[in-house]
């Protein structure tokens, strides 16, 4: 956890130090994923009794709107230093809530 702050920081902290080179740095935190082996892991997670509550997958892709959007950006577009987490920009960009991005697992 001390390692995503630290990269947090340093982002921001590096968006201001180079943006007169023109070039973005921001940060997309990406919602919890259904990845390779989520399905078995919450399988034996169950049988322990130790499923965590509130972590629901989502689909990989949820994180693809905001990551074209950023890849897209130069600190003159005045996109830059910024922390978004992928869920909510695509609830506020129309994009859908959570429930359209659910994975299957």
């Amino acid at each position: 956890m001390a390692s995503k702050s630290a990269l947090t920081n340093l982002s921001i902290y590096l968006a201001n130090e180079i943006a007169e080179h023109n070039v973005a740095v921001n940060v997309l935190f990406p919602p919890h994923a259904a990845t390779t082996g989520t399905k078995e892991q919450d399988i034996i997670r169950k049988e322990h009794g130790i499923m965590a509550a509130g972590a629901v997958p989502l689909v990989p892709e949820a994180v693809v709107p905001l990551a074209k959007f950023f890849a897209a950006q130069t600190a003159s577009t005045g996109v830059t230093g910024k922390v978004i987490y992928a869920a909510d920009w695509n609830l506020e960009h129309g994009l859908g809530g959570p429930d359209k991005w659910l994975s299957e697992g």
